[in-house]
């Protein structure tokens, strides 16, 4: 009986409600959620890296397929893109707050199609609507020159000059590209950039640190940080880097040797850093190392410059290997000349014949002198040693330049450059025994019509791609900027006389260039 009594109060109830219900109409706002999607222009798209992508969604009525009328101002729009690899939401890529997207694509290249989505949320109601399309990003270059670019504050930035699969020449300068991969070491001024074809590695240092891009997508991830695996401290960066062994071998076959400003070398093989002590002979005390290094791109030896005592060195980096064993690879080295040298001032290496490691260095007159040494071994289970190509040159009026700015020796020819302000020099030296007229002069450049061609800005630097082939390993680079015109890259080629030049090419309206490398595709 009292079950009975329970079911037919919860009855009288229910009906209750029901009638209050249905007799309040008018009473309450309802707000029906129309029948509203979002579609786009075509389901799939192919992109070049790089270049821009114009995208908007359409707002349609979902019963009729017809577009409506919408003001985007009353939407907030979040567009992110999922590559073809990502598993997770959490790996989606933010691209733009926009209602639509016309902008260059920044997003990593891939060989399938990836997801690009849209998520418009109504700003009175918080309504949600979401659509995707698929989206493939494909490589833009061929072929390029990686520029990296210091701004008046000292921020890096990376851009691009080079060219496509139809040899269209593409130059990308977008600006703060470099952070946009996430890249965390974009302050304090650019220092070295180098590429390691078989690793697609970019490995790029600023004053704040070092680290690398993975290309072809030039992405970066946190694990691309040296302070991961820098000995000893993990706040080091590196005033120059100087890579050694070819591009196209495995890392193991390629070291970066690494220079800190405290005059500390690190040797990166791989993911490994070997520190300078490895390197030292049992009784040579704690040096200070120049951060500069005399060698030619696949010679495993090298001349470098003690800081501490002003002497050279000789550096054997092959014989005992990377392991713990490396010691004592790190020699002093007396050139036969009885001054006493006081600094280096450049070095470098050439390919020619005698494959010369070269330094130029300044003793305590005042006087400048060039040394050149080659890499000689008599078996090959033996280490490397230095032997005198010739007995040092005295550089005949070279105090006569004033203070040279930037230094350049030829890697095939072994011509030697100086770069004053905006001037270029070369070192002539005489061609016989009889006759006696070494000195300096100011080479002539002419382009491919033979008009005399002016470098027009003060030098910032000189560059050279010592693992090229053809005319790109012959050539060097003369790097110039100005504020008005921007930065300039003239590609010359010293051809059979070093004393005239002859212009390749021209890149103009760069940003300011400090370091540059070739990337190939």
């Amino acid at each position: 009986m009292k079950l009975v009594k329970q079911l037919l109060l919860a009855i009288f109830f229910a009906a209750g409600a029901f009638f209050s219900c249905t007799e309040d109409k008018g009473n309450y706002d309802y707000d029906w959620i129309p029948n509203i999607g979002i579609t786009f222009e075509k389901d799939s798209i192919a992109v070049k890296r790089l270049k821009e992508l114009q995208v908007e969604p359409i707002f349609v009525d979902k019963n009729t397929d017809t577009p409506i009328e919408i003001n985007h101002d009353d939407y907030e729009y979040v567009w992110e893109y999922m590559p073809e690899s990502a598993h997770y939401f959490s790996d989606m890529i933010h691209v733009s707050n926009k209602y639509n997207i016309d902008e260059s694509i920044l997003l990593p290249v891939s060989s399938g199609y990836g997801t690009m989505r849209v998520r418009a949320t109504n700003k009175k109601d918080n309504r949600i609507f979401i659509a995707d399309f698929k989206l493939q990003v494909t490589d833009t270059y061929k072929r390029t020159y990686l520029l990296l670019t210091e701004d008046p504050s000292g921020t890096v930035d990376l851009e691009f000059y080079g060219w496509d699969e139809n040899d269209d020449v593409l130059y990308n300068n977008i600006p703060g590209y470099l952070s946009s991969t996430g890249f965390p070491f974009t302050a304090g001024g650019a220092k070295a950039i180098e590429y390691h074809a078989k690793e697609k590695k970019i490995y790029i240092a600023s004053g704040s640190g070092m680290g690398w891009l993975t290309s072809p997508g030039f992405d970066f991830s946190e694990k691309s940080t040296l302070e991961y695996i820098l000995f000893p401290k993990t706040t080091d960066t590196f005033e120059q880097i100087v890579r050694l062994g070819g591009t196209g071998v495995s890392i193991s076959s390629t070291n970066f040797y690494c220079f800190t400003p405290t005059g500390e070398l690190n040797v990166l093989n791989g993911a490994t850093f070997i520190p300078t002590k490895n390197y030292l002979t049992e009784t040579m005390e704690q040096i200070k190392l120049a951060p500069m290094l005399g060698a030619y791109y696949n010679q495993r030896c090298a001349l470098l410059w003690d800081d501490t005592n002003n002497k050279l060195l000789w550096a054997n980096f092959e014989f005992t290997g990377m392991g713990a064993n490396s010691n004592k690879l790190l020699n002093s080295l007396s050139p036969n000349v009885s001054e006493k040298f006081e600094s280096v001032l450049y070095m470098g290496g050439s390919a020619d014949a005698s494959r010369a490691l070269t330094a130029i260095v300044k003793d305590v007159k005042n006087t400048y002198w060039r040394l050149d040494y080659e890499a000689k071994r008599n078996s090959f289970f033996e280490p490397y040693y230095p032997n005198p190509v010739r007995t040092p040159k005295v550089l005949v009026g070279t105090k006569d330049l004033g203070e040279v700015d930037h230094w350049y020796i030829s890697s095939q020819k072994g011509y030697l450059y100086a770069a004053v302000g905006k001037t270029l020099h070369t070192y002539v030296e005489s061609q016989t025994t009889t006759v006696a007229d070494p000195g300096w002069t100011q080479p002539t450049i002419k382009d491919a019509d033979n008009n005399p061609v002016t470098i027009e800005d003060p030098i910032s630097f000189i560059w050279a791609e010592n693992n090229g082939s053809g005319v790109l390993q012959t050539c060097f680079y003369v790097v110039t900027y100005s504020a008005e015109k921007g930065g300039t890259v003239y590609m010359l080629n010293p051809g059979e006389v070093g004393s005239e030049l002859k212009l390749i090419d021209k890149f103009s309206g760069l940003g300011n260039v400090k370091k540059m490398c070739y990337w190939w595709g």
